[in-house]
């Protein structure tokens, strides 16, 4: 029997967040209520827990990606169970799906706004020393600034 791992409530007025990362990865084993992903929002970060034990056979989120609360994000099958392959996925190859230029424009788009968050993201990792808020974190994004810019204000430059 498949259980499903949806994206818990996360607040009053929260009603999104982003995989912030996969803890587990297809194939692994879970205890129940081991952490197995990690959600982020612009005012917390949340744990998400195998709600039973068994086996990963699938996530439907990956990170980066937006989920609502309520969303599957993730599959469990039985202990033991071996992952099924995603429909469609493994088999085919880019050569084989034809492709409209609204397509290929679109996907030249994204690859370029990956790039850019890719720089932003290294740069909020490895030149900055304090840790930022995620609230800060979705700011440095979405503004593509360079957190070595910013001064805080706060206690110890918070």
């Amino acid at each position: 029997m498949t259980i499903k791992v949806e994206a818990p409530t996360m607040g009053e007025s929260i009603t999104e967040a982003t995989v912030a990362s996969w803890v587990k990865k297809v194939g692994d084993v879970v205890a129940e209520d081991e952490l197995i992903a990690e959600l982020e929002t612009d005012k917390i970060n949340l744990e998400v827990t195998a709600p039973k034990a068994g086996t990963l056979t699938s996530i439907l989120k990956a990170e980066g990606d937006v989920v609502l609360v309520g969303e599957v994000m993730a599959e469990i099958g039985e202990a033991g169970e071996v992952a099924a392959p995603v429909a469609g996925v493994a088999e085919a190859s880019t050569e084989e799906m034809p492709m409209d230029e609204d397509m290929s424009a679109a996907m030249a788009m994204e690859s370029a706004m990956m790039e850019e968050s890719a720089s932003v993201d290294d740069a909020s990792d490895d030149d900055y020393d304090k840790p930022l808020s995620p609230a800060v974190k979705k700011m440095i994004e979405e503004n593509a600034i360079d957190p070595t810019q910013i001064m805080g204000t706060g206690k110890d430059g918070r």
